[in-house]
């Protein structure tokens, strides 16, 4: 870690220690947590050979990457948006071929990280028989299942 994120981090730190300390003194909010939610990045390093394995793991289980695999698996299972990125491919698989649709169509308000998911993997072909269409210009992107 080099000076700058050190400082950065310290920096950080510090005021997050000082917002947490001033609405613990403030008897209407006993937790920062009630306040606000926090979010955090959990990183670790596999090999090369750890990843192709976590890959073709995600793959057949159905997960959009190797990232929400492995958040499911250290969460334990609880929901996440995978659960939703799955119910949004069953339903495409049940679309008769020559359907456009939204995604909006297939999920009520969803998240703009599923729209996302959805759009790289029509591109990269791990949701098969899917045509992007393009954007209609409300900025929601059309699909036709093909």
């Amino acid at each position: 870690m080099n000076f700058l994120q050190m400082t950065l981090y310290y920096t950080c730190k510090i005021l997050y220690l000082l917002v947490l300390y001033t609405y613990e003194q403030n008897s209407e909010h006993k937790s920062i947590e009630r306040r606000f939610n926090m979010s955090y990045r959990v990183q670790f390093t596999v090999s090369d050979t750890e990843k192709k394995q976590l890959i073709a793991e995600a793959t057949s289980e159905g997960y959009p990457n190797i990232a929400e695999l492995c958040k499911v698996r250290a969460l334990q299972g609880k929901s996440t948006y995978a659960d939703l990125y799955k119910k949004m491919v069953k339903k495409i698989d049940s679309l008769p071929a020559g359907r456009k649709f939204f995604l909006r169509d297939l999920i009520d308000t969803p998240p703009s990280l599923l729209g996302r998911w959805l759009f790289d993997n029509v591109a990269n072909g791990n949701i098969k028989n899917v045509q992007h269409l393009g954007n209609n210009g409300s900025d929601a992107e059309e699909y036709e299942k093909i």
